[in-house]
């Protein structure tokens, strides 16, 4: 995964979720502007929860 996200192009933001926050520690973060953090096991409704409380925040 953190091969993927170190391959992100361009110059737009990105927000990636993560289900532990260890998988980015250390990773150069300048393409991604916010990691959100969801476990393995949540539910649909949790991401969406997650969600849709970074977009109204």
């Amino acid at each position: 995964m953190l091969t993927h996200i170190q391959l992100i192009e361009g110059s737009a933001k990105n927000i990636i979720i993560v289900p532990n926050i260890r998988i980015v520690d250390g990773l150069n973060t300048k393409k991604i502007s916010q990691v959100l953090v969801v476990k393995n096991d949540a539910s649909a409704e949790e991401y969406m929860r997650v969600i849709k409380k970074h977009n109204d925040e």
